[in-house]
C-alpha cells in the first residue's frame, strides 16, 4: 500500500490484516483487503544552531523533517555536549519545556506543521597571548576562557611595573 502525499500507512483490515507493508498472504478464496491511511503532519526536529545532531531512529543532522500521525509518539535524543574545536554547545532544553536530552514527544492534534527544537547554549573560547610582561583581564570574567555566543567581552591589558601596554595584535 502506498500512501498519497501527506498521508501515512496505518494497517490492513478485512479478511486478512496486519501492520506490515507489503502484506503477503495466500489466495485460496475471494479476499477483501482494506488499506487504512492517516493524514500525517510534517514534523521538523531541529536545533537552534545548525550542524548539531540528534538520534531519532538513527543519527540525523538538524533540521530533519518527517511525517507523523497526530497522537502518536516518537523518541528523540540529543547528546548533551556537542563540541567542535574551540566552540562548545551545551543542551539547555527542548522547545516544549522538557529539560532532559532524551524525550518522548507526542504529536499534537493540530492542522499545521509541528516543530520541536533542541535549544543549546553556545560558548566560544577566547585565546589570549602576551608579548612582554603583564596580564589580560576580561570583563566579564571567565573561569575557563569561554564566553557566551553573541556576548560582548572587554579585554584590558594590565602591564607589570616597569612595562607599558603598546598595542593589540590580531584583534577582532
Amino acid at each position: 500500500a502506498t500512501p498519497d502525499a501527506g498521508n501515512v500507512f496505518k494497517d490492513f483490515t478485512g479478511d486478512v490484516s496486519g501492520t506490515t507493508n507489503p502484506l503477503v498472504f495466500n489466495m485460496s478464496k475471494p479476499v477483501l483487503v482494506t488499506a487504512e491511511f492517516f493524514h500525517a503532519l510534517s514534523v521538523t526536529v531541529s536545533t537552534n544552531y545548525s550542524g548539531l545532531t540528534f538520534n531519532l531512529g538513527g543519527a540525523h543532522t538538524a533540521p530533519f523533517t518527517f511525517l507523523q500521525v497526530p497522537g502518536q509518539s516518537f523518541g528523540v535524543l540529543v547528546a548533551a555536549n556537542q563540541d567542535s574545536g574551540d566552540t562548545r554547545n551545551r543542551f539547555q532544553q527542548w522547545s516544549n519545556g522538557a529539560t532532559t536530552p532524551s524525550i518522548t514527544y507526542t504529536v499534537p492534534n493540530v492542522t499545521g506543521p509541528v516543530s520541536l527544537v533542541a535549544e543549546f547554549r553556545r560558548d566560544h573560547l577566547l585565546h589570549t597571548d602576551i608579548a612582554g610582561q603583564g596580564t589580560i583581564v576580561t570583563f566579564p570574567a571567565s573561569s575557563d576562557g569561554y564566553f557566551l555566543d553573541g556576548s560582548t567581552v572587554q579585554a584590558q591589558a594590565v602591564p607589570k611595573p616597569g612595562y607599558v601596554f603598546t598595542r593589540w595584535e590580531d584583534a577582532v
